[in-house]
């Protein structure tokens, strides 16, 4: 009789503790169903482990590739990339350089205007250089052409003196030629005045 409650006491226990065993119990039991559902994809799981685990080698090898490639490309990576810095440092460079093209372009008809005007000078330079023979050849002659004119200029000088001379020599010409003619004539009358007297006289 004293037992009794306490067997009772006991009975309840275990009957709450069933109760908060259950739920934990049907959890379990569901977690158990669902990780059964769940092993075929844990078998594949592991399988793809597994399947890793063989091609591990081969990864291996192929990041051993890759970093090799990695270190022979850098040298060319950092070629280029200097290159590329290069280029960006020649840019002002070039853009001055294409500036002066595209100016060149605008004075290109202007060159060629003077090419031409050199082309024709080139022309004209057999013309050229006879004129300027012939210059050369009058200033080697303008001492003798000096020295015409400057006897041109006596001559003109000395003109009214000849002038007087040549009035002088005719008039003694014209002197001599009437005291010519006054012999003549007093020769004429010398004779006519001989003839005259050697005439007989008429009785």
């Amino acid at each position: 009789k004293q037992e009794e409650p306490v067997k009772q006491e006991e009975e309840k226990q275990v009957e709450e503790e069933k109760k908060q065993e259950e739920p934990v119990k049907q959890e379990e039991e569901k977690q158990v169903e669902e990780e059964k559902k769940q092993e075929p994809v844990k078998q594949e799981e592991e399988k793809q482990v597994e399947e890793e685990k063989k091609q591990e080698p081969v990864k291996q090898e192929e990041e051993k590739q890759v970093e090799e490639e990695k270190k022979q490309e850098e040298p060319v990576k950092q070629e280029e990339e200097k290159q590329v810095e290069e280029e960006k440092k020649q840019e002002p460079v070039k853009q001055e350089e294409e500036k002066q093209v595209e100016e060149e372009k605008k004075q290109e008809p202007v060159k060629q205007e003077e090419e031409k005007q050199v082309e024709e000078e080139k022309q004209e330079e057999p013309v050229k250089q006879e004129e300027e023979k012939q210059v050369e050849e009058e200033k080697k002659q303008e001492p003798v052409k000096q020295e015409e004119e400057k006897q041109v200029e006596e001559e003109k000088q000395e003109e009214p003196v000849k002038q007087e001379k040549v009035q002088q020599q005719k008039a003694k010409q014209q002197e001599k030629e009437m005291e010519k003619e006054q012999e003549r004539q007093e020769e004429k009358l010398t004779k006519k005045q001989q003839q005259q007297q050697q005439q007989p006289q008429p009785q």
